[in-house]
């Protein structure tokens, strides 16, 4: 089973995000292409590494992912870039979500940018601590099930009910019988 693992996280940071940053971040997309968001999902943390290598995990390619290998719950690590009014410098937003056991995805607040030096130090407490309690924290915030989310990913596919026709008319139009 594939799913559009990525555009799902980024779509979760991105409707979490106030209205006017969200169309000021949409409308930096669209005039600067070299802006690119990216995800990772995170199974571990090594302080012994420097930045974001201290960050362990497989990174989440753009199309569709391999869900049938995906362990649930996880945790992911969301990069969205943006750029600085008047200035052609750019900096990054770091969000980190959970993808419940359910499919559903929740944004959490660990959140951090890299207007200053040392992003991943700052959050990576919070994520190793997360990691820690992954299981507890997707019983205790997971989403309500059988609510209709825009945040869920179909991880299993589900039973396809059989439609029964409203009538059942003949083939053809000679075995009117």
């Amino acid at each position: 089973m594939q799913a559009l693992l990525y555009a799902a996280l980024i779509g979760t940071i991105e409707r979490h995000m106030p209205v006017a940053a969200r169309s000021a971040y949409r409308r930096d997309l669209e005039t600067n292409l070299h802006l690119t968001p990216w995800a990772k999902l995170i199974t571990a943390t090594d302080p012994t590494k420097h930045g974001g290598f201290g960050l362990v995990g497989p990174w989440v390619r753009r199309g569709y992912t391999e869900t049938e290998t995906l362990a649930l719950p996880a945790v992911a690590l969301v990069a969205l870039e943006h750029s600085r009014p008047h200035s052609h410098l750019t900096y990054r937003t770091y969000h980190v979500a959970v993808i419940h056991s359910n499919g559903h995805i929740s944004n959490t607040d660990i959140e951090t940018d890299s207007l200053t030096p040392g992003w991943a130090p700052r959050i990576m407490p919070a994520i190793t601590e997360l990691l820690q309690g992954i299981d507890d924290y997707d019983t205790t915030h997971r989403p309500i099930a059988g609510t209709l989310s825009r945040n869920r990913i179909q991880l299993k596919p589900e039973p396809s009910a059989t439609i029964a026709p409203r009538f059942s008319a003949p083939r053809y139009c000679n075995d009117w019988r």
